[in-house]
């Protein structure tokens, strides 16, 4: 095992490694970059490109989110290559090897399904028994539903919300009182919705996606062997 100290960069988890590499940590981008070419994490070094989508790079990022510290970005290349635990609230990641026994740890086990390597979290939504499924993304600041959704909730005005991917400052609303269930445990935050947000949550064949609002008030574990998910 592994345990790096949890940093927040406009929301999105970050550590720093022995080698002083400032990494964002992102559930929600299948491919891992660096600005060296090389990533090294828990005792494991990777080759991985210096830029995504032909633009996204380290520079693009620290501009983006207003940080000139940010050296890479951990992708779900590298995350599915060992089991995550996510704890916000006292500032901690650890990563454990994939034989490593996780029983002891306790907690509710959740399957997931992934689409193009991303997690996909299936959530009750209200007190419905319809099963929705939601991207489970860290790299997400805000979190979003479709607007099937959320037409039924309290519109409460807009944020701001920059999209390194599409490289562009979105208008999104911003809705209160969004409640739903994960395993047996009830959550609420707010929910934010966009066309340009829905029109992608839709190609994978979702109705949301689950970020920092999520990930901030419980502890997961992110297990690719096993497919699931354990919150606490």
């Amino acid at each position: 095992m592994t345990t790096y100290a949890i940093t927040l960069i406009d929301n999105v988890p970050a550590i720093t490694t022995p080698q002083n590499q400032v990494l964002l940590i992102d559930t929600g981008s299948p491919s891992s970059f660096s600005e060296t070419g090389e990533i090294e994490i828990s005792g494991q070094k990777y080759h991985v490109p210096t830029i995504l989508h032909g633009k996204v790079t380290a520079t693009y990022l620290k501009n983006a989110m207003h940080s000139n510290v940010i050296c890479g970005l951990v992708g779900m290349d590298i995350i599915s290559k060992g089991i995550y635990e996510f704890d916000y609230q006292n500032h901690v990641l650890k990563i454990f090897a994939l034989e490593d026994n996780l029983f002891s740890l306790g907690g509710e086990q959740i399957d997931l399904s992934y689409v193009a390597g991303i997690p996909i979290l299936p959530i009750y939504v209200g007190t419905t028994s319809v099963v929705q499924k939601f991207i489970l993304d860290t790299g997400a600041k805000l979190s979003y539903a479709i607007p099937e959704i959320c037409r039924d909730l309290q519109n409460v005005g807009v944020d701001l919300d920059f999209n390194p991917f599409m490289g562009e400052n979105l208008q999104v609303n911003k809705h209160s009182d969004f409640v739903y269930k994960v395993g047996s445990k009830f959550i609420q935050h707010i929910i934010h919705e966009n066309a340009r947000v829905t029109s992608t949550v839709r190609q994978f064949a979702s109705a949301g996606i689950l970020g920092y609002h999520f990930m901030k008030n419980q502890k997961i574990v992110l297990n690719p062997i096993s497919k699931q998910l354990i919150i606490f």
